[in-house]
C-alpha cells in the first residue's frame, strides 16, 4: 500500500476547514496553530494575543470572518516595514490556507505599527509548498 503524505495533509487540513464551517467554531488544534505561527515567523516574540470571528453564513457565502494579531516584540528586534509586511503577508497566506481565501487577517505591534494584507492566495496550498517555504501568494 502507498502512502501519499501530501495527500493526507491535505485531506486533513480541507476536512478540518469543513469543521470549522459546520461548527463556526474553531478547533483547539486550529487555535494553537494560530497562536504558534507568529512564534516562527517573528524573532524575539514575547507575547502573542489573536482575537478572531469565524462567523460567516456559508450557504450564502456572506461576510468573511477575521483575525486579528497583536504580536508583541522585544524593542531590539530591528524590521524594516518591508521585511515586516513581507513576514505579515506569509501569516496572512497561513491562515486563508486553514480557514478560507476571503478571512481578513491583521498584524500588528507596538514597534511596527499596523498592517493588513490584502493579497489573495492561491486556492490552495500543498503540504509540499509549506514545507519549501513557498508562501503561497500568486
Amino acid at each position: 500500500m502507498k502512502y501519499n503524505v501530501n495527500e493526507s495533509v491535505e485531506k486533513i487540513i480541507e476536512d478540518m476547514r469543513k469543521l470549522t464551517m459546520l461548527t463556526g467554531q474553531l478547533s483547539v488544534v486550529h487555535e494553537e496553530t494560530l497562536y504558534t505561527w507568529p512564534l516562527i515567523l517573528f524573532d524575539n516574540v514575547q507575547n502573542v494575543e489573536i482575537k478572531y470571528d469565524i462567523s460567516k453564513d456559508y450557504t450564502q457565502e456572506v461576510g468573511e470572518g477575521y483575525v486579528i494579531y497583536n504580536i508583541d516584540i522585544s524593542d531590539d528586534t530591528n524590521y524594516t516595514e518591508e521585511q515586516f509586511a513581507k513576514k505579515s503577508e506569509i501569516l496572512t497566506g497561513w491562515v486563508r490556507n486553514m480557514l478560507w481565501n476571503n478571512i481578513k487577517v491583521e498584524v500588528s505591534t507596538k514597534i511596527m505599527g499596523y498592517t493588513n494584507s490584502s493579497k489573495k492566495p492561491r486556492k490552495s496550498m500543498s503540504s509540499q509548498d509549506i514545507l519549501e517555504g513557498n508562501d503561497g501568494f500568486e
